[in-house]
């Protein structure tokens, strides 16, 4: 993570920055969350998507378990 982004591959191995709103670690799961946003969409209402990273530096999907932690941190956020 470097300037608030961070850099992923899409599924055809193109490499896209998008905007970190928070990271944060999941002592439940033993991973590190990253939420982030591509700043890059037209509307106002802005998608945010998850991802753990593993100590090797992979990063993979959220579970159901950790995407319930992480709309618990958001709505906190909001406030």
């Amino acid at each position: 993570m470097k300037n608030n982004t961070i850099t992923l591959k899409d599924k055809n191995g193109k490499k896209k920055t998008y905007r970190v709103i928070f990271a944060a670690q999941c002592s439940e799961v033993g991973k590190n969350i990253i939420v982030y946003t591509d700043d890059k969409e037209k509307n106002e209402e802005k998608k945010a998507y998850a991802i753990k990273i593993n100590i090797d530096g992979k990063y993979k999907k959220v579970s159901k378990k950790e995407f319930e932690f992480l709309s618990c941190m958001l709505n906190n956020f909001q406030k």
